[in-house]
């Protein structure tokens, strides 16, 4: 028997069948092993009208953070955005591009837009690049 690779057409590009995170559209609570606390930039102006820089804490969830392989990061860098995470979180309609997941020791910005997987309204994955947690 011959094992070949696949590949899942979505709407950001070939993303390979193999994984995990691809076929199977629900999640299990074990599978959701990291604590993070789910961020967005700060928007709301002071009575100055300056924005503050920083980020504001929306909710805590649970997620699973699964390490890219080299080829997929260096497709990613074919299109001009560097991805070095997948991030499998449960459906939430309140998550964007220019948010970011904290665990205790890294911070996860999420590069894409998330996609619904199989279109059923229950896991989101998510596409991020990781970096260490700033100390300020």
């Amino acid at each position: 028997m011959v094992n070949k690779k696949r590949s899942v057409n979505t709407p950001y590009g070939l993303l390979p069948s193999h994984t995990v995170m691809i076929r199977t559209p629900l999640i299990m609570a074990g599978e959701l092993n990291a604590r993070c606390l789910l961020q967005a930039p700060n928007t709301t102006p002071l009575p100055s009208g300056n924005i503050p820089q920083g980020w504001t804490t929306i909710d805590t969830i649970w997620a699973s953070i699964y390490p890219l392989h080299g080829a997929v990061v260096y497709q990613d860098e074919q299109q001009g955005e560097e991805t070095t995470n997948w991030i499998r979180i449960r459906y939430r309609t309140d998550v964007h591009a220019n948010m970011r997941l904290v665990t205790d020791a890294e911070q996860y910005v999420l590069t894409r837009m998330p996609l619904d997987i199989g279109y059923k309204h229950s896991v989101l994955l998510l596409f991020a690049k990781r970096r260490l947690k700033d100390t300020r």
